[in-house]
């Protein structure tokens, strides 16, 4: 070998050497070089940090750090990064993360101004496509999870004017991801724990203690697509969920919902109406959807909330067919099991024009109307039928009175039939 040769070889080994014992050493030293560099970084990308200190085991502490813009705005309280030595160490010899290596966030505040979303709604939206969307997540996932440190948020608040989610002991270590929702629109936390392997099965478990609601699902890669299946499990009901994405497509390709029986609590939701009054129980769900085309078949009951002083049970059944132009629809709502009522719709639903087309009829039994009205005014029942016929907003309205008699307080009974529109 030429001299000249071996000299540069030489002098390549001792800067990488340098270079290598460098970096080490920065690495030793970053507590004491960080606090200086990092908040003039951040400041120089708009993020403003208040002070930074260190702490035990060579960590790093930010006091503040807040970040806004025109759409959002983000506040933390207490920054804890980990020692940069150990999180290299067990990423390069890929070794259990200790708790020097972790991240641990106070608080963080996420605001989103109501005004840029909807800027957005009023913009062309674009097409949305799922299955290359978990794709794009999957890819990313099994690349960088191991990167990532494991992260500890005690709550992270995100909230615009209508609505408040807020993710309290939000735990991120390699694959697996906790934490517990609450919603202004909850009446009740869910724990949620997320399983996200790569090569392999994601799965999802998520509970509401006091309900005892529990919802498992799982996903599984295909080969032209994702594969979900769930349950929906509460005291012994269940109701089964599928769900088929396709790559390339908005719209899952196959959706099936089953259920034989499941009861909806109104206190699941904070804003449901009488939500101590009722419940309401699904008898059954039968719904598909195959490539656009879809079929549909409920039955319900519920106890009504009692009106002055008198309550009556109600069943429902609904069937559905259509795709996504158009829909027809049977409906029969039995409001007053006792006396017969009913309440029938029958016709179709053009979504492509917003318009409607449907016949009715009415059966009210006087009792149930009178209970619904501070002076009674109807001694027997009330029996209408009509069709509404035009837009969803304002469609024409005909009817024709079969039957009704009204017996107003100091005047006779009077028979009343017509038509009318």
């Amino acid at each position: 070998m030429k001299p000249f040769i071996r000299k540069t070889i030489y002098r390549s080994v001792v800067a990488l050497s340098l270079l290598f014992v460098g970096l080490v050493l920065a690495l030793f030293m970053s507590q004491y070089w960080l606090p200086w560099v990092l908040p003039f970084t951040l400041r120089s990308v708009g993020v403003e940090v208040k002070s930074m200190h260190r702490a035990g085991g060579g960590r790093l502490v930010i006091d503040k750090l807040s970040y806004s813009s025109e759409t959002i705005a983000l506040t933390s309280k207490k920054i804890v990064l980990p020692n940069l030595y150990q999180y290299f160490s067990a990423l390069l010899i890929r070794s259990e993360w200790n708790a020097l290596s972790i991240v641990e966030i106070e608080a963080l505040d996420v605001c989103i101004e109501q005004s840029s979303l909807q800027e957005k709604d009023s913009q062309k939206i674009s097409p949305v496509f799922p299955a290359e969307m978990i794709r794009s997540f999957q890819n990313f996932n099994s690349s960088y999870y191991r990167l990532t440190p494991p992260v500890s948020i005690k709550t992270l608040s995100v909230s615009n004017d209508e609505l408040e989610l807020k993710l309290r002991e939000l735990e991120i270590i390699d694959t697996q991801v906790s934490f517990i929702l609450e919603s202004n629109l909850l009446s009740e936390s869910i724990a949620l724990h997320a399983t996200l392997e790569p090569d392999s099965i994601w799965t999802l478990h998520a509970a509401m203690n006091e309900t005892a609601l529990v919802f498992d699902a799982s996903m599984e890669e295909k080969t032209n697509g994702y594969l979900f299946s769930g349950q929906i499990r509460q005291s012994g009901e269940i109701i089964e969920l599928t769900v088929e994405l396709r790559s390339g497509e908005s719209l899952p390709k196959v959706l099936r919902m089953r259920s034989s029986g499941f009861t909806l609590d109104p206190s699941l939701f904070s804003l449901w109406p009488n939500r101590s009054g009722c419940s309401i129980e699904l008898q059954s769900i039968q719904l598909d959807w195959n490539e656009g085309v879809y079929t549909g078949n409920f039955k319900l009951s519920s106890e009504l909330p009692e009106i002055s002083g008198w309550s009556t049970p109600l069943e429902a059944s609904f069937e559905i067919e259509g795709d996504l132009t158009a829909m027809t629809i049977q409906s029969l709502i039995r409001p007053d099991l006792e006396n017969d009522s009913a309440i029938v719709f029958d016709g179709s639903i053009d979504l492509s024009t917003q318009a409607l087309d449907l016949d009715y009829e009415i059966k009210l039994a006087s009792e149930y109307l009178d209970a619904f009205l501070e002076v009674p005014v109807f001694s027997d029942r009330l029996w209408v039928k009509g069709n509404a016929e035009g837009t969803w907003l304002s469609p024409e309205l005909n009817f024709e009175v079969l039957e009704a008699t009204l017996a107003i307080p100091r005047l006779k009974a009077i028979r009343v039939q017509g038509e009318g529109s």
